[in-house]
């Protein structure tokens, strides 16, 4: 079974659904660009909102051909760095309200576990799949934070000067090299720290432990 498996799906892999998942991340990174310039800034917020549903269908990984288009307009990247980290803190959030709340043993563990993966080195496949995609309203909290904290990116006019994954330790992609200043960065910072505690607030008053047994008792 599995040498069948790889015999399929290897060709089927390489040859139809990578070249698929390609047009459709290009195609996505034009859609972005041309609401942004239809739009504006007024995306921001909206695109932070929904950013996770971006991550979990791996289109986020696509995203550099936005950057690096809006770096060359504008001179940084206001739109997708400042939703990745906004995304990053507001899944640990909801993660570390889950495992506060949990009174089931593996579930508080795993809560915590996600929680730290979230906040320090930028892993977020664990906590999306393990807690706020199945149990929906950590969801819907972090997808409010993250949105309060794109308004917030907006209104301070945050952006990055260069790439790399949202974690703890690639934060000074916010400082200007040019300038070495430090504002963005700042901002970030707080933009970060409101949404995590909008996300985590929210997300103990939408989180029912008794519904999440029930969920885990579906499979």
């Amino acid at each position: 079974v599995p040498l069948l498996e790889l015999a399929i799906m290897v060709p089927l892999g390489l040859l139809v659904l990578a070249p698929i998942g390609a047009y459709l991340s290009e195609g996505f990174a034009g859609l972005l660009i041309g609401a942004y310039n239809a739009v504006g800034p007024v995306l921001i917020p909206i695109f932070c909102a929904f950013y996770p549903f971006i991550v979990i269908t791996g289109m986020h990984f696509n995203l550099m051909a936005v950057a690096m288009a809006l770096a060359g307009r504008i001179g940084k990247n206001p739109i997708t760095h400042p939703a990745g980290f906004l995304f990053q803190y507001t899944q640990a959030a909801a993660c570390l309200a889950v495992a506060i709340k949990a009174k089931n043993a593996d579930r508080k563990a795993l809560a915590y576990s996600c929680a730290f993966s979230d906040a320090v080195p930028g892993i977020s496949e664990p906590g999306m799949y393990g807690i706020t995609f199945k149990y929906k309203t950590p969801l819907y909290a972090a997808m409010i934070g993250s949105a309060v904290g794109g308004l917030i990116c907006v209104l301070m006019n945050v952006g990055s000067y260069a790439g790399g994954p949202p974690n703890l330790f690639t934060f000074p992609v916010f400082i200007n090299p040019m300038t070495r200043a430090t504002t963005d960065l700042k901002w970030m910072i707080v933009a970060v720290l409101i949404s995590a505690v909008v996300t985590f607030v929210m997300t103990l008053v939408l989180y029912k432990d008794e519904k999440a047994d029930e969920i885990d008792a579906q499979g």
